[in-house]
């Protein structure tokens, strides 16, 4: 969603249907290991300067 032009990760976590990005990010990295912070710089290096900064 992110290179979709969705925007932040808090406005991909309510488009996904989340709570909030809080509630995103737990999940997320219960079921990955990772936060999307560390997936997004480790998969597209370089894009997570367009991510607002981490909690």
């Amino acid at each position: 969603m992110l290179h979709q032009g969705a925007g932040s990760l808090a406005g991909v976590a309510l488009v996904a249907g989340y709570y909030d990005q809080r509630h995103m990010t737990t999940e997320f990295r219960d079921l990955s290991g990772l936060t999307p912070r560390e997936f997004l710089a480790a998969r597209y290096p370089g894009s997570i300067t367009a991510v607002e900064p981490a909690f």
